[in-house]
């Protein structure tokens, strides 16, 4: 914006108004950022983007982070790789199919949904449907696995 307002005349005066506007678009996405990382619902979109947000943001990120994991004989591993061979084994330990009977259990259990219940429940949705429930929702709790929070994709939802 600077080296535009330098040449004076000589510059085209819709790129200075363009630059603006990115400008403002820019910042705009800054503070969305910033909001979302501090995970304050309170904050409003008229407030100040502060060093309390960054504070909030950094402080969040310091308590969730996973600095060791414990393996099955008690040994703690804080390398990534490690921890990743003790998530993988005990997750696969816990979803293995066991060798139980359980059908006497399964059988006592009541079925609740009827055959037609059934047919509606494995319809397959409409869009008005899939909007409504994105809409219902909260926009800033939490990412998916993919890093992006509903606002994300309840904003673009809006330009389809």
């Amino acid at each position: 914006m600077n080296r535009c307002r330098n040449k004076g005349a000589a510059a085209d005066p819709n790129t200075l108004t363009n630059l603006r506007k990115r400008m403002t678009h820019l910042m705009i996405q800054e503070d969305k950022y910033w909001r979302q990382r501090a995970k304050t619902h309170w904050y409003r979109d008229g407030d100040r983007n502060t060093k309390f947000f960054h504070a909030s943001a950094t402080s969040r990120k310091k308590v969730n982070r996973i600095n060791f994991l414990e393996n099955d004989v008690g040994i703690r591993v804080s390398d990534e790789q490690g921890m990743r061979q003790v998530a993988k084994g005990y997750f696969e330990t816990l979803f293995l199919e066991s060798n139980s009977t359980r059908a006497p259990v399964v059988d006592i259990i009541e079925k609740v949904v009827s055959n037609d219940d059934n047919v509606l429940l494995t319809a397959p949705f409409q869009a008005h449907e899939f909007k409504d429930a994105m809409f219902s929702m909260h926009p800033d709790k939490c990412p998916g696995p993919d890093g992006f929070n509903l606002g994300f994709f309840s904003t673009f939802l809006v330009c389809l």
